[in-house]
């Protein structure tokens, strides 16, 4: 029998959800598309949490507030946090970090407007100048930028899980929560490999093995992708590499044990400055074939602090992109 569903959650499915496109111009150009599959591959350290952060706060933010322009989406975001540890109070002071910063730059641009409009008077023009931006910036206290917050993290969603089962169940959970929410637009996987020591030991060793693992994930998210036009973003932890991204005659201290696949290693204490050609899908053919693009993540250490970077790559090509991490969040590097 087919399912049955009722008129919201048919305009839910068959409506426009908010657009994405022009999210992060730096990371994805004009994209992220609707209905795509991206995902953040790299070590530990490497930037993939706090850009998931960045992109989240930017999707949940209006697009103004008071006048005062915020540049974000006003978009419901879906996270599954599989190791329950999805730093909400970060994306909390990101938040007030962009506001605070948004608020200053209109009350900037507001003043010198101002000054524009008096240096016009005084020469006896009488075209009216716009001094409604960031008007009364000032005037907004502590406690108004806690529950503007607030009513942000309502576009907000989390489900966590602490086993494959649960991580399936809470997958197919979602379609309720997407169907009856016609605003929420991206579905974070925070991490989709955190399971894959537990199911290796398993499953027989082999790609296969894996395929057989991911194929009902692949199969809910292929419905969400599909039914709803949502982008899916998942976060991938480097747990295998090729052996060539570590120099010949290196071992990580301490590592005895011997490695079950002959083109792999443990990545758990190589070098986090990893190349998009070092990437091994762990996760099995059927996930490489279902990810839209990839992005790579690396860390590098510079005389003023530390780098990062992050690779695209999708069908052969590569473009990369540097980035800071501040107190207040990412920094791209022109």
């Amino acid at each position: 029998m087919a399912k049955s569903e009722t008129g919201t959650q048919l305009l839910a499915r068959l409506g426009a959800r908010p657009s994405l496109s022009g999210l992060e111009s730096a990371l994805f150009g004009s994209e992220p598309v609707s209905g795509s599959v991206y995902e953040f591959y790299g070590g530990e350290g490497t930037g993939k949490t706090e850009m998931t952060l960045h992109l989240t706060a930017k999707c949940i933010l209006p697009e103004s507030w008071h006048d005062v322009p915020l540049g974000g989406k006003d978009t419901g975001v879906i996270v599954v946090d599989t190791e329950y540890k999805f730093p909400v109070f970060r994306l909390a002071v990101i938040l007030e970090h962009r506001i605070k910063a948004a608020m200053e730059k209109s009350s900037i641009v507001a003043s010198a407007a101002a000054k524009e409009e008096t240096k016009s008077k005084s020469f006896g023009c009488t075209e009216n100048g716009n001094t409604n931006l960031g008007q009364n910036v000032d005037a907004f206290s502590e406690e108004d930028i806690e529950r503007f917050i607030q009513n942000c993290l309502r576009n907000l969603h989390i489900l966590q899980c602490g086993s494959s089962f649960q991580f399936l169940m809470s997958m197919c959970s979602l379609e309720s929560l997407i169907s009856n929410n016609p605003n929420i637009s991206m579905i974070v996987i925070d991490t989709i490999s955190a399971y894959y020591w537990v199911e290796k030991c398993q499953v027989p060793d082999g790609q296969q093995a894996m395929d057989s693992v991911m194929k009902p994930i692949i199969s809910v998210l292929s419905d969400y992708v599909r039914d709803y036009n949502t982008v899916v973003l998942c976060v991938k932890s480097a747990l295998c590499v090729h052996r060539s991204s570590q120099k010949s005659g290196q071992r990580s201290k301490g590592d005895n044990s011997p490695h079950p696949d002959s083109s792999v290693q443990s990545a758990s204490s190589l070098s986090r400055e990893l190349n998009a050609s070092d990437h091994f899908e762990f996760l099995g053919k059927l996930w490489n074939k279902f990810v839209t693009k990839r992005f790579t993540f690396t860390q590098s250490a510079v005389s003023t602090g530390q780098d990062f970077s992050v690779t695209a790559s999708k069908e052969g090509q590569t473009t990369k992109v540097k980035f800071k991490i501040f107190d207040s969040g990412i920094y791209f590097i022109p």
